[in-house]
């Protein structure tokens, strides 16, 4: 094969350029310098525009090199060119096939070639698009030369029909495409229109070039129409609740609303009302998990009515310092359960639990459980550590109070959890609590004069020692003294033999000397009118009977009221809601629904009541809304209650928003808190209308919950009334006869994990009445085939109809309580399904 070659002549001078290598990914090149003149030349330049890099050089060097311009030197021992003599100059480039070197300027003087340029090629790529909705669709085509030109380069083209045809598929296109000078790639769009399933063609043509040369005259072009996507369709089902009755017994057991003080050793309301805290401890906010524990199984909502139905009041928050670092990311929590805390960081997440804490009536007591996160108190029993600094723990208290004015359902701030260890009261040291105490509330009061401030005590005190943050002994000789003295609360702990064996559980007078215990240790303000008492933390499993006697005597201590007139006893805050502490249990099972009546039993004497007013248990109403099928990507759609009968702010809690179904979900449940100011008389309603769906269509845009009366009976023996569960139907209660009044007994029932196929129910059955129930049965009538159950037993199948009774366990429903049950099902979530309130006795 011949070698390319050129030859650049000028008076004087003579150029020559070889290919004298070429392996296709590369070439070697030679330049011949010829001086023909009759004088000598010294210190030249050659320069030269070429498309190929160059790689590597010899007999001469680089001076400048911009883009494809080439300038290169001579070497000290080649600088001159005798008269008639040469110089030969080698270099390797990249690519094969090189277009050859142009535009010569030797010494600045420019000389041109005697051959014709070697023109850059023209390459079409195919193209290809896929139809997306109905409207026309752009299909481009990439034209790319092979070397960018100094001059403009165009081509003709115009669309050929292959299975593809102009006017039914694409719109026909013809014109002139320019690649700019400089520029290597220009496009060509076509237009495509919807069609038949399937995949067509069409041929772009290109002709008449100008300035490079084809390498192919045409490219095809690709229209893709795939199947039609059919969306899936949202429907949401009616539901129908059984409302709460007021019970008037012994009185309210919520507080009321505003912030509290204290007055003599009593915490009091905004209007001088003697009132008790008696709270539940829910922690998680301090662990790794930087958020309540339970929400994996449970909406924050559902327990924290479930709380206000126990009777608690209030709810002792943990939390660490840890939980508010930018890098702090909340986890174990089912968002699908949970939707309105998708996306949140610890703060927001606690700020929806202050939310729903103020629509339900519940106070908050904010808790410095420790610094880093984790479980249990700082390890040092101190209030910094090698991580966090006085400093901080005091901003961060700040922040908080600052964060929390003006909202009255937070009401308090514990400190800090269990002071020991080297923890000091009075003595004036780095490591005195007392000081440190005094300088944290006084600088909350400072932003924040409405909160309780609430000291816990330590752990050792003139060689006296008990539960960490449980002695408060010191205070007799060095109280507290804030800058509003009416806001100061001291908070002490106490707990069995079981979490720890002290000296005095094995006195030969235990359990009878617990009293002269407590007195010692923290009793002894409250009983002196020195300041109000919290107990913050106080828990136990109950399996022992020093256990038990311990409760016993605790409950009897600190429900007596100490005082004349409407005194109350002591607050006091359980240990705990969550059954995973592993020294106590908590009130819940491991199911995170059913309570442990034992536990609540022992400690319901000291609930709150205020002797006037209603206690009102919080229902939810839980609209089911559900997808035909799952999606491959998220569906949205908004959401909003809308009035009936039935009035927002007045019989329920208004709620709108989106509702996402994640890729896979089919179920998603909307709930809305009734008030339940009143007792319900007749039936009430409201809707959940829905729209602006995307990614799915609306079988249905509205949804009606129905608020049933409660259940009681009329005179004479054996009378019988009508209770409505969650789907509607009814079913009969039986009752005890006479004038009594029925149990207010409920029964809801929603869908907690669906997938192809199956699907999961619980089912919550509660009392709101003021006796209690010993059995319960529910009727459920459903298409789906229960396979599997727990908490309760098959007492009948027929059809599509179960009747489900109690577990032998789980029969007493103790006046307020509830049990919670549920079963797996084959069918399909969407399928109609009815729970209602078969019998209680």
């Amino acid at each position: 094969m011949t070698s390319p070659t050129t030859t650049v002549t000028t008076p004087g001078l003579t150029v020559s350029f070889a290919d004298t290598s070429d392996w296709g990914s590369g070439f070697t090149g030679g330049i011949t310098i010829t001086n023909t003149s009759g004088t000598a030349i010294s210190n030249w330049t050659i320069g030269f525009t070429l498309a190929n890099a160059i790689t590597n050089i010899w007999n001469a060097q680089i001076a400048s090199h911009s883009g494809n311009s080439y300038v290169l030197s001579n070497m000290a021992y080649n600088s001159t060119i005798a008269a008639g003599q040469s110089v030969t100059l080698g270099f390797q480039a990249d690519g094969g096939n090189p277009v050859l070197p142009t535009r010569y300027v030797f010494n600045g003087r420019s000389i041109s070639t005697s051959t014709a340029p070697v023109l850059p090629v023209i390459t079409p790529a195919n193209a290809s698009v896929t139809e997306t909705s109905a409207a026309s669709t752009p299909e481009t085509f990439t034209l790319t030369l092979s070397a960018a030109s100094a001059t403009p380069v165009t081509v003709a083209y115009k669309t050929v029909d292959g299975t593809a045809k102009a006017g039914v598929d694409y719109t026909a296109a013809s014109g002139t495409v320019t690649i700019a000078a400089g520029k290597t790639q220009a496009s060509v769009t076509v237009q495509t229109k919807p069609g038949t399933t399937g995949s067509k063609a069409y041929t772009l043509q290109l002709s008449s070039p100008s300035g490079a040369t084809l390498a192919t005259t045409s490219a095809t072009g690709t229209i893709i129409d795939p199947a039609p996507v059919v969306l899936p369709q949202i429907t949401a089902a009616n539901v129908t609740v059984q409302e709460s009755t007021a019970s008037t017994g012994s009185g309210g057991t919520l507080l009321p609303s505003g912030y509290l003080s204290t007055s003599g050793n009593q915490i009091v309301s905004a209007t001088g009302t003697a009132v008790k805290l008696a709270a539940i401890n829910w922690y998680g906010f301090e662990t790794n998990s930087y958020a309540p524990q339970g929400l994996w199984i449970q909406n924050y909502k559902t327990m924290m009515n479930q709380m206000v139905q126990l009777g608690f009041n209030a709810i002792r928050l943990p939390f660490s310092l840890q939980l508010f670092a930018s890098s702090s990311t909340p986890s174990g929590i089912n968002y699908t359960l949970n939707p309105d805390l998708a996306g949140l960081n610890g703060l927001g997440i606690m700020d929806k639990i202050v939310a729903y804490a103020n629509q339900i009536g519940l106070k908050i007591i904010l808790d410095d459980h420790r610094s880093a996160a984790g479980s249990g108190p700082n390890d040092n029993g101190l209030w910094y550590d090698n991580g966090y600094t006085a400093a901080q723990w005091i901003s961060t208290w700040q922040m908080l109070a600052q964060h929390y004015a003006g909202n009255s359902a937070v009401i308090g701030a514990d400190l800090l959890d269990e002071p020991h260890g080297a923890a000091t009261w009075g003595d004036g040291s780095a490591n005195d609590w007392a000081a440190a105490a005094t300088q944290a509330g006084d600088a909350i009061q400072a932003v924040n004069p409405n909160w309780l401030i609430m000291v816990e005590g330590i752990q050792t005190y003139s060689g006296q020692s008990t539960w960490w943050g449980g002695n408060l002994m010191g205070v007799a000789s060095h109280p507290i003294t804030l800058t509003d003295p009416g806001k100061l609360v001291y908070s002490p702990h106490d707990y069995p033999a079981s979490v720890y064996d002290q000296s005095w559980f094995n006195a030969a007078n235990y359990p009878n000397n617990l009293t002269s215990v407590w007195d010692q240790y923290w009793g002894y303000i409250y009983k002196d009118g020195i300041a109000p008492v919290f107990l913050g933390e106080f828990g136990s499993t109950l399996q022992s009977t020093s256990d038990q006697e311990w409760i016993h005597s605790l409950v009897n201590y600190i429900d007596a009221p100490g005082g004349v007139g409407g005194a109350q006893g002591i607050s006091w805050a359980y240990w705990d809601w969550n059954p995973t502490s592993g020294d106590t249990g908590g009130i819940l099972e491991n199911d995170w629904a059913t309570v442990d009546t034992t536990k609540m039993n022992a400690i319901t004497p000291a609930l709150y009541h205020s002797g006037t007013g209603t206690s009102v248990s919080p229902l939810t109403v839980d609209f089911q809304v559900k997808l035909s099928s799952a999606s491959a990507g998220p569906v949205t759609v908004h959401y909003q209650t809308v009035d009936g009968t039935a009035k927002a702010g007045t019989d329920y809690v208004a709620e709108s928003g989106t509702l996402t179904f994640q890729p896979g979900e089919t179920a998603e449940i909307v709930s809305a808190t009734l008030l339940g100011t009143h007792a319900v008389t007749s039936q009430l309603t409201f809707m959940l209308d829905l729209s602006t769906p995307s990614g799915a269509t609306l079988a249905t845009t509205q949804a009606t919950a129905t608020l049933v009366p409660a259940v009681t009976s009329s005179t004479g023996a054996g009378s019988t009334g009508t209770s409505a569960g969650t789907g509607g139907g009814s079913g009969t209660a039986v009752g005890s006869g006479g004038s009594t009044p029925l149990p207010a007994v409920s029964v809801i029932a929603h869908t907690t994990q669906s997938w192809t196929g199956g699907f999961l129910d619980s089912l919550t059955v509660g009392n709101s009445g003021s006796q209690g129930v010993s059995s319960w049965e529910v009727e459920i009538t459903t298409p789906s085939t229960i396979t599997n159950l727990w908490n309760a037993v098959i007492v009948s199948h027929i059809g599509n109809t179960y009747l489900v009774g109690n577990a032998s366990y789980n029969a007493d429903i103790a006046a307020g309580g509830l049990v919670t049950a549920g079963f797996q099902a084959s069918g399909s979530s969407s399928d109609p399904l009815t729970a209602v309130l078969y019998k209680v006795s």
